[in-house]
Order: structure tokens, then C-alpha cells, then sequence
């Protein structure tokens, strides 16, 4: 699928990027996704961040620009600075991530950073779980050589 993000020209004159959700991708990739975008006076909520860190990052390429139809680029990673040349307007570094219940909004489920924890208490399961096992292996073995003495 697809992480989709429109230019949002605010009332200075300034223009931004709204990350407005994600979007499935068609069965290929020559199937180019249908959505549709607010327009005139829209009042936007959501939260300030910088670029997104997935994608291939392809800096040689500058993001591998396509153009797949009228106002529709597919960029591998995204950068705002790279995409001033073929939107031809001056883009702000950073990104707005669009609220779930505002207009335009798409599938906006995202990955909050949070502390971390899930890795370690994950990690601390693994060391628990072999412990386990081991202490079984060695309780086998003691069995048997009880027996065998």
C-alpha cells in the first residue's frame, strides 16, 4: 500500500505536506489507487513530526520520482525538500500527520514511539524460555544418572 501525502497551502502562503493515512495498493503496482482530496477552504488538525523513516532510501535517484497521473507521484522514501522541483513550490521540512477523524483522513493507524518495552520484556521471555528448557535438559540428565549409579 501506500502512505499518502497532499500539499496543504496554509493561509500565509506557506505550504506543507499533510501525511494523510495510508491506502491499499491495487493487485499490481500499475494500478494507481483512487482517492479523493478536499479542496477550497479546509481546516486541518494533526500533529507536527519530520519525515517518515521508511522507504528505500535511494538518495542518487532523489526518491525515485514517478509520475502516475494528473497530481499523483509515487516517491520510494519521502523527503519535502526533493519534491519541491516537481510539485514547483517551496515545501516546509516538516510534516503534518493528519488526525483519524478529520476530513481527507485516510487509514491513519500509525506506530507511536513508545519506551521500548515490548523489545525488552520480548527479550527477557527468550532468555526466561531457555532457562526453562535448559533446567528440563538438566533434570533429565540428573534423572538418568540417579538411575544409573
Amino acid at each position: 500500500g501506500y502512505s499518502v501525502f497532499t500539499p496543504f497551502r496554509m493561509l500565509d502562503g506557506t505550504t506543507i505536506l499533510i501525511e494523510r493515512g495510508w491506502i491499499a495498493m491495487g493487485n499490481t503496482r500499475d494500478v494507481v489507487p483512487v482517492f479523493s482530496t478536499p479542496s477550497g477552504n479546509v481546516s486541518v488538525e494533526g500533529y507536527f513530526g519530520s519525515a517518515p523513516e521508511f522507504g528505500l532510501d535511494l538518495k542518487e535517484s532523489k526518491g525515485a520520482y514517478e509520475q502516475l497521473g494528473t497530481n499523483i507521484q509515487r516517491v520510494q522514501r519521502i523527503r519535502p525538500k526533493d519534491m519541491e522541483p516537481h510539485l514547483n513550490i517551496e515545501i516546509m521540512d516538516l510534516i503534518v500527520y493528519l488526525k483519524a477523524n478529520e476530513l481527507g483522513a485516510l487509514d491513519t493507524s500509525r506506530y507511536t514511539p513508545g519506551s521500548g518495552a515490548e523489545r525488552h520484556e520480548a527479550y527477557a521471555l527468550q532468555w526466561f524460555s531457555m532457562a526453562m528448557i535448559l533446567l528440563f535438559i538438566g533434570a533429565l540428565r540428573l534423572r538418568k544418572w540417579v538411575r544409573s549409579e
